[in-house]
């Protein structure tokens, strides 16, 4: 895979999605215990070398939580990137769509998906995003 076509065609084979526009993919995952999780995979291109694509899932309203706190959760976990968006603090992580392969896509969407989850769950928050 090398384009942002062929990634939203291995979404909506695999994954129930929701095309929000021409380059933001949504999903919602269930995580068990009557919980989900909602994920948006977005592709930028900057140009075609250096095109990339997003997987980001929110985890709480900004207002939930202190900058204090989020840092002390995430501290367990080095590989994903916190941001606030929309009002809410989100897990980012990315890939480059060049020479992409599917389990590069599986594995950060599962990886952004399951964390989200986990950091709900430690910080008592609800399943309401």
């Amino acid at each position: 895979m090398a384009t942002w076509t062929e990634v939203e065609n291995y979404l909506t084979s695999n994954y129930k999605t929701e095309k929000k526009d021409n380059s933001i993919i949504q999903l919602v995952f269930n995580v068990g215990n009557g919980r989900s999780q909602l994920v948006f995979v977005e592709g930028h291109s900057l140009d075609h070398d250096d095109a990339f694509i997003t997987f980001v899932s929110p985890f709480a309203k900004v207002d939930q939580l202190t900058p204090q706190e989020v840092v002390t959760v995430m501290s367990i976990e080095g590989n994903l990137g916190v941001t606030i968006f929309a009002g809410y603090y989100v897990l980012t992580n990315a890939a480059p769509l060049k020479n992409l392969d599917t389990n590069e896509i599986a594995w950060p969407l599962f990886y952004v998906t399951e964390f989200a989850d986990i950091v709900e769950r430690a910080l008592g928050l609800g399943d309401d995003l």
